[in-house]
């Protein structure tokens, strides 16, 4: 892997995830008190603007162009388990951690022949640009230029610019895709 990031999904309380709160804090020493009273909120307003498809395009082509493209070594997989246990053992390794009400859902590097496997790429963005749609955009883009769905999984990183994007491909067009985006960030 070139770069670690880590993209963490929090739900509300009604899921009683507060002792995996607890559990995150521990393993990566971060005391989420001093960020929740940090420039972090004040920085999660999105964009709101009316454009035409044409002037959207065209932003959007611009953001392409100026974000921080890391693409990722290796194979990635989702890796399920119990919602009462969590993964801690994949803090070091997984790029991100989603749940829902029965299971916890980790995107961690494998090398598992039976799993389906995804290349992962992201997106860190300019604070200054406006880039709202450009997960649609994107998918859109790829889906008609090579044929496959894509996932996407979206954290918040106030120091490096706000939003950032993970985004997986499977293995078999990720080529194909990597081709497709690097075209999207040279054309004009």
């Amino acid at each position: 892997m070139k770069h670690t990031y880590r993209a963490q999904v929090y739900l509300p309380n009604q899921f009683h995830i507060q002792p995996h709160l607890a559990q995150l804090d521990s393993a990566i020493n971060f005391n989420w008190n001093t960020i929740a009273t940090s420039r972090v909120f004040s920085s999660l307003l999105m964009y709101v603007s009316k454009e035409t498809p044409s002037q959207t395009a065209s932003r959007l082509r611009a953001v392409i162009q100026t974000a921080e493209l890391v693409i990722y070594d290796g194979h990635f997989c989702f890796q399920e388990f119990g919602v009462a246990d969590f993964p801690s053992h994949l803090l070091n390794e997984a790029l991100a951690f989603v749940r829902d009400k029965d299971v916890w859902s980790a995107l961690a590097p494998t090398s598992d022949s039976v799993s389906e496997k995804f290349l992962i790429f992201s997106f860190h963005f300019k604070p200054e640009l406006d880039n709202s749609g450009f997960v649609g955009w994107l998918a859109s883009h790829i889906k008609t230029a090579v044929g496959s769905g894509v996932f996407v999984v979206c954290g918040q990183n106030t120091l490096r610019g706000g939003i950032f994007d993970y985004w997986g491909v499977p293995v078999s067009v990720a080529s194909a895709v990597i081709n497709e985006v690097n075209k999207l960030r040279v054309s004009h």
